[in-house]
């Protein structure tokens, strides 16, 4: 399973993963990088598969990426 989200702050993403991860259990890639206007994009490659409503409930917006 994969998915992007977009956040305003480093500490909201990094807050977001120590929650997939640790709340979740969700194991797989984590990547991340700052985006040019200023926040950050956090692509999810999870091993775990995960409810759309549990997304929708972490920090960040949801975005759609092509693959």
């Amino acid at each position: 399973m994969v998915f992007t989200l977009e956040f305003d702050s480093l500490a909201d993403l990094e807050s977001t993963i120590k929650t997939l991860r640790e709340k979740h259990d969700v194991t797989g890639e984590f990547h991340y990088k700052p985006l040019e206007g200023g926040g950050w994009r956090l692509k999810v490659h999870s091993e775990k598969p995960l409810r759309d409503s549990t997304i929708e409930r972490l920090p960040g917006r949801w975005v759609d990426m092509p693959t």
